[in-house]
C-alpha cells in the first residue's frame, strides 16, 4: 500500500484580534485585547479579557486588583 501526502489548498485564517477599550472611574481608560471562545456542545461563548504583559492596560488592571481588595474591607 502506498500513502500519499497531500497538502490542503485551503488557506486558515486567524480570527481577528479585537481590543476594547474601557472607561473605569478609578483608573480611566483600560485597553485590553478581546478573544471569544465557543463552547459548541453548551451553545456558549467565553468572553476573555487579557493585557499584554507590562502594557498601560496591565497596569490599570492590577492596580483594579488592589483598589477591589481594599474597597471591600471597607464597606461604605
Amino acid at each position: 500500500m502506498q500513502l500519499e501526502h497531500k497538502t490542503s489548498t485551503a488557506s486558515a485564517i486567524a480570527p481577528p484580534m479585537l481590543t476594547k477599550t474601557f472607561h473605569q472611574p478609578a483608573v480611566g481608560e483600560v485597553t485590553v485585547d478581546c478573544d471569544t471562545l465557543t463552547l459548541t456542545d453548551r451553545d456558549q461563548h467565553l468572553v476573555l479579557y487579557t493585557a499584554p504583559p507590562g502594557s498601560s492596560g496591565a497596569e490599570a488592571l492590577d492596580l483594579l486588583n488592589v483598589l477591589g481588595t481594599e474597597a471591600s474591607r471597607y464597606p461604605r
